[in-house]
């Protein structure tokens, strides 16, 4: 089939899957066998993380100004190693509950891999409760123009210890972007998920989300912010947790204080896009601290591509007024090996928390 054929067909696909994407919809969950219940009287593990659809670190890829679409050559074996690293990160910090951005489920830029089912194995059975909900699924993406992304479907992933009741996808406002664009650009959304208790009471709920890069100010990331606070609103007895890769830096913190000119123009709103979630709840990462130029490092989350170190942080975590947060700090992935130690360009945040 020609790329031009192709096109044809992902605009009338994707168009069809805008359509029914109307509001929240069920996402297939599975409980192992005897898959344990959550006791609220015990604290809870949590993991969140932007794996870089374990694309690796080595290469430079396109929408961070270089020209890589896929992971390196061959494409299989830079995944399956980064998948290996990614897991090992993972089994290290040993987590109840795990929230990962950026899941390629069978795409052609990682060689079709299922990503999801590939770190379920090699976590080696850890993890019998899981989920996962699209927000980029185009059958073909004919861009950059000299090496089409193709075939893509990312998710939105949760692993769990403990019984999952329900879950959910919550879609996200867009961007501001012609049609074309929207066609085959990513739908953020939030991947809603009820955590059964032991204690009777409702189900823990637990927000895993990924909002929009490069939206150059144009206000999509405060109404997507607004979606994020009603979720939480929603939870009577303030019994929630949301995580995720937020595109945003902490309130407080100025672009211009760690970054270049242009890195600084991604971040262009007078003030930070998710200051509402830091005032109406419970930041597990301190914001003084990282609007202190003498304390913020400790709590970076994301290293482009040209640095050796992180340098911002863009990875954030909530919880409502029904959950307190014990611990929480940033998990250090990366070495004195270079970038390919790196197994992803965004670091975990790892936490404990706590029902009231």
């Amino acid at each position: 089939m020609s790329w031009v054929a192709r096109c044809c067909v992902a605009i009338a696909v994707a168009h069809t899957a805008g359509a029914a994407v109307a509001g929240r919809r069920a996402v297939r969950v599975v409980n192992g066998k005897d898959t344990r219940v959550y006791d609220p009287a015990k604290p809870l593990r949590v993991l969140s993380w932007n794996v870089q659809y374990c694309a690796g670190t080595t290469e430079h890829f396109f929408y961070d100004g270089g020209r890589a679409v896929s992971a390196a050559s061959p494409r299989r074996q830079t995944v399956r190693s980064t998948l290996a690293r990614v897991a090992e990160a993972i089994a290290a910090e040993d987590p109840d509950l795990v929230l990962l951005q950026e899941v390629d489920r069978q795409s052609l830029r990682t060689g079709f891999i299922d990503e999801h089912a590939a770190l379920l194995d090699a976590l080696g059975g850890r993890y019998a409760s899981h989920c996962s909900a699209w927000y980029w699924r185009v059958p073909w993406v004919p861009h950059p123009r000299h090496q089409h992304i193709g075939r893509v479907n990312m998710h939105l992933s949760v692993f769990s210890r403990f019984a999952l009741d329900s879950a959910s996808r919550v879609p996200l406002p867009l961007l501001r972007e012609p049609l074309h664009r929207r066609l085959f650009n990513l739908r953020r959304a939030v991947l809603a998920v009820a955590l059964r208790c032991a204690d009777g009471q409702p189900p823990l709920s637990v927000f895993n989300t990924h909002l929009s890069a490069f939206s150059n100010a144009d206000g999509t990331l405060v109404e997507q912010v607004r979606v994020l606070a009603e979720l939480g609103a929603q939870v009577r007895d303030g019994r929630w947790l949301l995580a995720g890769d937020l595109n945003a830096l902490p309130p407080g913190v100025p672009a211009a204080r760690h970054l270049d000119a242009g890195e600084a123009q991604l971040y262009g709103e007078a003030e930070s896009p998710i200051s509402p979630l830091y005032r109406g709840a419970t930041p597990a990462l301190p914001a003084a601290e990282m609007a202190d130029p003498a304390r913020a490092s400790k709590w970076f989350s994301y290293k482009p591509f040209h640095r050796e170190s992180a340098d911002r942080t863009i990875d954030h975590a909530f919880v409502g007024a029904g959950l307190t947060v014990e611990s929480a700090r940033v998990v250090q992935t990366g070495g004195a090996g270079g970038r390919g130690a790196w197994p992803s360009d965004h670091l975990p945040i790892m936490m404990e928390v706590r029902c009231r």
